[in-house]
């Protein structure tokens, strides 16, 4: 069966995901594989990202604008690291993480917006603004 999802629909979809995202003690933005593997550099500079940047369960995106460095070299770290052997939690969390980081990069190069809906990160409407390409 196929449903036809209106660009409401996929608002909507949009806030639940971040809604659940960012609930108290279940966030996957903060997702981190278990503590035996827990000193990884790249997971350690992802909650710190995280910690700067989100307050009250919301994401500072015009400070992340202003100051790209941070979020693009967590970016470029992401092809530095290889799966192979690790865990099944290492690999989730790390999958979490750079989905969520990459999400972030897309909004922020489409920042300001009035709804991310309207940013073609989230939407395959032609006629919706496309950001600049992610530098990954």
């Amino acid at each position: 069966m196929i449903f036809i999802l209106t660009d409401m629909q996929h608002f909507f979809n949009l806030c639940f995901l971040l809604a659940f995202c960012l609930w108290p003690g279940t966030s996957p933005l903060l997702a981190q594989p278990a503590s035996d593997e827990n000193s990884d550099a790249f997971f350690e500079a992802a909650n710190q990202f995280f910690a700067q940047y989100v307050v009250d369960k919301r994401l500072k995106y015009a400070e992340i604008k202003a100051q790209p460095a941070v979020l693009n070299k967590l970016i470029e770290q992401l092809a530095q690291y290889s799966l192979e052997g690790k865990s099944p939690a290492w690999q989730q969390a790390f999958w979490i993480n750079a989905y969520n980081l990459c999400v972030i990069q897309g909004v922020v190069q489409a920042y300001p917006m009035r709804s991310p809906r309207k940013c073609r990160v989230f939407s395959s409407s032609p006629d919706t603004k496309s950001p600049a390409k992610p530098s990954v």
